[in-house]
């Protein structure tokens, strides 16, 4: 079982009227927590805050506005991800739309105190396509190569000088990777397309972790009632076709992450798919409950399932975890209301 409890509750306010998912990253003896904060006066632009704890995440600092070369981030922000990076600094990785709702792209800047940031690469999803790039919040991974991998959701785009156009909601999944410490990326060889018919959405929510040195597991949402998952075993230029997985799930996010103290692996998602019959709220996208499940030694499949918190009418997505004992955890996920988008922390322990 686990137990935990809640250290951080952020509901809307005046300034901001929701929160998008965050991450997580020790730097000198503190806990950095990153967030977006969606605008009252304009839903499609955020700020990116972040938080800190000095003590395992019991408290937390009143929110400070990251900067990227001495300018405020606020715009159209989501999906950060926190990474240590191999020289010691903070990496920090977002989506940056355009304005325009038809085009984004991936944005890396590196920081020695967690706050401001220097641009180290302006794009990391590249102009090949036209259409939108997004990534999930706390999806960047360095691999023991050295390597940063990036998975990547990717929608065709529609026009946006032709009126009642947009990006196609059937998504596909690619992988952008640096070997140079971020200061330049590439795409990888190959692109990850659905292996079934009659979607509406593709493939969504990509994440991936590594398994073994080079071993890639890659997972990601569908209307299929089940994450699919793809594997690589050259740290991620190449992959297998994807197959659905023991992840039952609607089209919502699962986070994945290795216990550096213990050498297990966890996910966290909501495992109860979106079958014809089931009752929930229609805002909530069938996202209740939220679990915590410890996997396989190949993070294949969920062998123990601790449930964290259940409601229909409530939608719990976006999860960040990171592990500050063999088992203790801090676990962050947004709460989607009627009207409301919250964002709460807890502080689990987790009892076998």
């Amino acid at each position: 079982m686990t137990i935990f409890k809640t250290v951080l509750e952020i509901p809307p306010c005046s300034e901001y009227s929701g929160y998008g998912g965050g991450s997580f990253i020790y730097t000198d003896n503190k806990l950095l927590f990153t967030y977006t904060a969606i605008h009252s006066d304009n839903c499609r632009t955020a700020d990116i805050l972040i938080r800190e704890s000095s003590d395992g995440g019991e408290h937390w600092s009143e929110p400070v506005i990251a900067t990227l070369d001495n300018e405020e981030l606020s715009g159209e922000y989501s999906g950060v991800s926190f990474l240590r990076l191999n020289d010691g600094s903070i990496g920090l990785f977002f989506t940056q739309g355009d304005g325009t709702g038809w085009k984004s792209r991936i944005v890396f800047g590196v920081s020695r105190d967690g706050y401001s940031y220097l641009l180290r690469c302006a794009d990391c999803s590249f102009d090949i396509y036209t259409g939108l790039f997004i990534m999930e919040n706390d999806a960047a991974v360095q691999l023991e190569s050295g390597r940063i991998i990036l998975p990547l959701c990717y929608r065709f785009g529609g026009d946006k000088g032709v009126p009642g156009t947009a990006p196609d909601e059937r998504a596909f999944v690619g992988f952008s990777y640096s070997d140079d410490g971020g200061e330049s990326f590439m795409l990888a060889h190959d692109d990850l397309f659905q292996t079934f018919s009659g979607t509406e959405h593709g493939l969504r929510h990509p994440g991936v972790i590594e398994v073994y040195p080079d071993v890639l597991h890659s997972f990601f949402s569908t209307d299929r009632m089940c994450q699919y998952s793809a594997f690589s075993t050259d740290g991620g230029l190449e992959w297998t076709r994807c197959e659905p997985t023991g992840f039952s799930s609607p089209s919502s996010p699962m986070k994945i992450r290795k216990n550096p103290y213990s050498g297990k692996f966890y996910a966290v998602f909501n495992p109860v798919p979106n079958y014809l019959g089931r009752k929930t709220a229609p805002y909530t996208n069938g996202r209740t409950p939220l679990v915590l499940a410890e996997l396989s030694c190949d993070s294949r499949r969920p062998e123990k399932i601790f449930h964290i918190c259940e409601c229909e009418y409530k939608g719990y997505s976006d999860p960040a975890v990171t592990f500050i004992s063999p088992d203790e955890y801090l676990l962050s996920y947004t709460v989607t209301g009627e009207s409301c988008r919250s964002l709460a922390v807890i502080k689990g322990k987790i009892k076998t």
